[in-house]
């Protein structure tokens, strides 16, 4: 029985499976850019592309009955360089089964190749370095190579059709296979590329580049997010104002470079301190800013006042000195008589004058203070705390 494998039918299959190549490419750029987390990217890259290998298995160029060609071994052995090994053998799963399911004369050299196409990625994944994200033309041509071994699988098919196939169809093949990993890889390298720059503009754009927390711009846009919210849900949250008491005799005595490290300092400490509960920012110089989320006054209160203890108990050591500072803050809490969030920030930015006019290192307004003012039938001293049990 004579059975031909005309170049014309191999490369028509790589044509086939191109639209499903484009679309593969631009769902992992919107995933790349959207999903959160490398275990949850990596294995949505792996569902991405052991579904585009079913995809493309669904439409081949049958060569003879239950012998396809398609792109299945491009789709798995792009998983694991683009979503790491578990997207990998996730893809490989996927498309091994698939194949195995459609039966027919090539069933199991289909899923040999397949296994072969993984096993080849995680190698090619364990030695190459990624080119800022993406990879280059050499890499490209050397994966498509190795993926191109997935050919071998010839050698389990029946005499009669290994034989033609490896004289007639394993070179068209083996051309179709590292041309589809270069076009593939390109477009996805330029996915990351086009990713990770946006994620990087994004950064610089609203991430204070000193201390790495918000900048003003992303703190003020999480304020009136949280005012928002607040005039929605009647959901309380609370601002501090907090800033670094004659941090410019910290520069004038200590030089700026420790002046910096003081800001990097007083950064680790406010992160530290919030957790995940609210935003910290650095509103400029030595000034920075803090939601607390779900706060009321008296809580945020007595939150400053720890913040302000923790910052005065914990010196910086350098390699030279050992720096003390202590910060002022002023505190406000969201009620229907602010008129949006910048008036918020104004009735904070009085407190923290009243704190420094009150001689630095304390808080305003104080405990103290909220409670004789909310309760009128007190007697206390302005001067003597209240019980808070």
């Amino acid at each position: 029985m004579k059975i031909a494998f005309p170049d014309q039918i191999i490369f028509h299959a790589l044509l086939h499976s191109l639209s499903f190549m484009a679309l593969t490419a631009m769902v992992y750029g919107v995933l790349i850019r959207h999903a959160s987390g490398r275990a949850l990217i990596s294995i949505l890259t792996g569902l991405l592309f052991g579904v585009g290998a079913i995809l493309v298995m669904t439409d081949p160029v049958e060569l003879m009955s239950g012998l396809i060609v398609d792109g299945r071994t491009i789709m798995v052995g792009l998983a694991t360089p683009f979503g790491g090994v578990p997207a990998g053998l996730i893809a490989g799963v996927l498309a091994g089964a698939y194949r195995a399911w459609l039966g027919g004369a090539g069933a199991m050299a289909g899923v040999f190749g397949i296994g072969i196409a993984l096993l080849s990625s995680i190698l090619f994944h364990r030695l190459a370095s990624q080119r800022e994200g993406g990879y280059s033309l050499k890499q490209l041509v050397l994966l498509g190579s190795m993926v191109a071994a997935s050919g071998v699988n010839a050698l389990i098919l029946p005499q009669p059709i290994m034989f033609t196939f490896l004289n007639e169809a394993l070179v068209p093949l083996t051309i179709a296979n590292i041309s589809g990993i270069v076009i593939l890889g390109t477009f996805l390298s330029r996915e990351r590329l086009s990713a990770n720059s946006e994620k990087w503009l994004r950064s610089v754009a609203f991430t204070d580049s000193l201390t790495g927390l918000s900048n003003r711009r992303a703190f003020l846009t999480a304020l009136r997010g949280s005012f928002q919210d607040a005039l929605k849900y009647n959901r309380p949250f609370s601002l501090l104002l907090i800033d670094c008491d004659n941090f410019k005799k910290v520069n004038d005595t200590y030089g700026h470079e420790c002046g910096d490290k003081t800001l990097i300092h007083l950064a680790r400490i406010f992160e530290a301190e919030i957790g995940q509960h609210g935003v910290v920012g650095r509103f400029g110089g030595e000034e920075f800013t803090m939601l607390l989320q779900h706060d009321n006054k008296a809580n945020a209160i007595l939150k400053a006042d720890h913040i302000r203890k923790t910052v005065e108990d914990a010196a910086l050591h350098t390699d030279e000195d050992i720096i003390h500072v202590t910060v002022s803050i002023g505190v406000t809490t969201w009620s229907p008589i602010f008129a949006d969030a910048e008036d918020m920030l104004r009735s904070a930015d009085r407190h923290l004058y009243k704190a420094k006019e009150r001689g630095r290192n304390c808080v305003e307004p104080t405990i103290t203070h909220h409670f004789i003012s909310n309760n009128p039938f007190s007697s206390r001293s302005v001067d003597t705390p209240p019980s808070l049990e």
